[in-house]
């Protein structure tokens, strides 16, 4: 099977102007872009903005194919993560104007966000975190069912939703794993897959790999074969 290849521009394009980097992109063989909250907000851009984004993109011979929100949806400040979840829903109406079918969202928490997010199992227990996630999904699932936009959950280390076992906790149909490349950092003990022995694991996607439980103690390296 012949899948779309993607590039997901997140870090500083310097001088580069956005028809430059889609150009570039194109050129280099690249199918589909994925932009996140720097290039596409609804709430500091006008929808013209973005339409004009999403326009030359396509204009440029790519395709628009997820556009990564990942905003907070775990903190214990009320303000901060109703601030956080209405983004993120103003993010799926404007998805469904430009035309964008996915948005990659998080659960959290997300400390490395740094806006007070809380530790999970230091700050924050599992059950409070989980009951602050299927809130906001309350809400977001029936928005992004109106909307006809997918929401892709993106699995993170020290997140409730941090790999397939706990993903599937959220209880949402049609739920899949995306099989990842290469040095996927995990905490130790989330590989929660029985089959594991030792540095060997085996995951639900039929891959195969080892992971090194070398590094500063808290994180391993997870290298994915085939």
């Amino acid at each position: 099977m012949n899948n779309p290849v993607g590039f997901f521009l997140n870090l500083d394009q310097g001088s580069l102007s956005n028809e430059q980097v889609v150009a570039m992109l194109a050129e280099v063989g690249y199918d589909c872009i994925e932009y996140g909250m720097t290039h596409l907000n609804p709430q500091t851009m006008s929808g013209q903005q973005m339409r004009d984004l999403v326009g030359l993109t396509e204009a440029g011979g790519l395709k628009v194919s997820e556009w990564v929100v990942q905003r907070e949806l775990v903190h214990r400040d009320d303000s901060v993560r109703e601030k956080e979840l209405q983004l993120t829903l103003d993010c799926i109406a404007a998805a469904a104007d430009l035309g964008i079918g996915v948005l990659n969202i998080y659960t959290g928490p997300a400390p490395f966000m740094e806006i007070g997010s809380p530790v999970l199992h230091q700050q924050i227990s599992e059950g409070e975190a989980w009951d602050m996630v299927c809130n906001a999904m309350d809400r977001l699932v029936p928005a992004a069912e109106k909307a006809q936009v997918k929401l892709a959950v993106e699995a993170v280390y020290g997140m409730v939703s941090r790999e397939y076992y706990a993903a599937l906790r959220l209880g949402l149909p049609g739920l899949q794993l995306r099989p990842f490349a290469y040095g996927i950092a995990l905490q130790h003990g989330e590989l929660d897959d029985p089959s594991a022995q030792g540095p060997y694991f085996s995951l639900p996607c039929e891959r195969h790999g080892w992971c090194s439980w070398q590094g500063d103690g808290r994180y391993v390296q997870l290298f994915v074969a085939g």
